[in-house]
């Protein structure tokens, strides 16, 4: 008798020992990568809010939450009201493993004390999903904004996804949060289940399984959107120095309420330096810089994935390389029909990713290097106002004569016209050009815009 109560003692000391050395481990670790994003989620949801009180949208009511006092309260429990329920759940895996070792059972809990735990866990993890919820939209919103910058759904952004999304993903992470704290205070294993009512027992099943496919897809959305913008801050010590450096003159949460290219940012801390005569020494201006890119902007390959991947998908792997300036002329070509969504900087990240991947300075098409360069210099200069394909359906099958009377009449409509003497000279090459129709497809890719709703997106 005494050896067996010596053996469970024995058994009970060494769970005591792996709970509370995962519960150490996992404090040390909350310290380090969940605290310090945790500490970048808490400016963009103090962004969040203090935009809702400098920025009001007209003629509707700012939201419950959007106060100084719940900026404050929530900033705190964003970074430190999910530490209790984290070490219960690294704890209860250190539990867990003597039972995967064959020593005996989860330790148990009396019904009173359970109660004490939920609360002391479970209340704090529920006061830090709401700002979590908040936070994370922003994000999402942050993410969405390099793909949906077409027309108008920009306004879908900041007015139906910002509002909507904590109140969607708010209950989603209360039920995972039920749904662990169960796991983890559960006072039966799942064999002896098996021996309920079966209308009882398959309720049951059927709820856990959509609770599981439900905390997937909230774990898959969450790590997936989570990982990815949390992937673009770089720099461990670029939040520090932003906050002490930009909130001196003004609100250092204005820069995180835009969305800008790498070289726009440049451009403005240069700005701040070079006009408001900012001191910033080479240390601080490069961690402030890289800390706006990571925050709140996309890198060249990202770029190229939103605004043209987002089509092609996987086909610019069997693209032909071509020469920087012809890739050039074709990104100039697309931004013709919007100039915003392809602004210049814009432009100049695709060409950046494009010549690096993606370029051969002596493709020419199985043409003469000389008769390329004649195409490309008309094509360049052509395709400025209108459509070569255009141009050349009409103009395919008449004589050069009749091209120079073309070529003649839009040089007048130009803001530097073409010199007589170069006129024979661009409709011997246009039509040279317009004779082989695939050769000129291939040569001329993105000459026409997309019309009657075609767009993917």
């Amino acid at each position: 008798m005494n050896a067996q109560l010596n053996e469970q003692l024995e058994k009970g000391r060494r769970r005591g020992q792996w709970t509370i050395a995962f519960i150490i481990i996992g404090f040390a670790f909350y310290l380090t990568l969940p605290l310090y994003y945790l500490k970048i989620m808490a400016l963009d949801y103090s962004a969040l809010l203090s935009n809702f009180l400098l920025e009001p949208i007209a003629d509707d009511p700012l939201p419950w939450y959007a106060n100084n006092y719940f900026i404050r309260i929530g900033n705190f429990l964003l970074q430190w009201g999910a530490l209790p329920f984290f070490l219960l759940l690294v704890g209860h895996l250190g539990s867990r493993l003597d039972l995967y070792r064959k020593n005996g059972c989860i330790v148990q809990f009396p019904q009173k004390h359970k109660v004490l735990l939920l609360t002391a866990f479970y209340v704090p993890f529920l006061l830090f999903c709401f700002p979590f919820s908040l936070a994370f939209s922003v994000w999402i919103s942050v993410e969405a904004f390099w793909w949906v910058q077409w027309y108008n759904h920009i306004n879908f952004i900041t007015n139906d996804l910002l509002p909507l999304i904590p109140y969607f993903l708010f209950p989603m992470l209360c039920l995972l949060g039920i749904y662990l704290m169960h796991a983890c205070f559960s006072a039966k294993s799942n064999k002896n289940v098996g021996g309920s009512h079966p209308l009882f027992f398959w309720t049951l099943r059927l709820l856990r399984m959509a609770v599981v496919i439900l905390i997937l897809i909230l774990v898959v959305s969450i790590g997936g959107i989570g990982l990815l913008h949390a992937s673009r801050i770089t720099t461990i010590n670029g939040p520090k120095v932003y906050r002490n450096k930009c909130a001196g003159c003004h609100d250092f949460y204005l820069p995180l309420y835009l969305v800008k290219t790498p070289n726009e940012w440049r451009r403005t801390i240069e700005n701040q330096i070079n006009i408001e005569k900012v001191a910033l020494t080479a240390h601080e201006k490069e961690c402030i810089t890289q800390f706006l890119l990571g925050m709140r902007s996309f890198p060249d390959s990202w770029t190229f994935l939103t605004r043209c991947q987002r089509c092609h998908f996987f086909s610019p792997y069997r693209w032909e390389k071509r020469t920087p300036d012809d890739w050039e002329n074709i990104i100039n070509r697309v931004a013709k029909w919007s100039p915003y969504y392809y602004n210049f900087d814009v432009r100049q990240q695709i060409l950046n990713f494009l010549v690096e991947n993606f370029s051969q300075e002596s493709n020419t098409f199985g043409f003469s290097p000389e008769a390329f360069t004649n195409y490309q210099i008309v094509g360049k200069t052509c395709s400025q106002c209108h459509s070569l394909s255009y141009e050349a359906e009409r103009y395919q099958y008449v004589d050069q004569r009749t091209i120079a009377k073309m070529v003649s009449r839009m040089s007048r409509k130009m803001p530097t016209a073409i010199k007589d003497q170069e006129i024979n000279f661009y409709a011997l090459t246009f039509r040279e050009m317009i004779l082989d129709q695939t050769a000129f497809q291939r040569m001329f890719p993105h000459d026409l815009p997309v019309l009657k709703g075609r767009l993917p997106w």
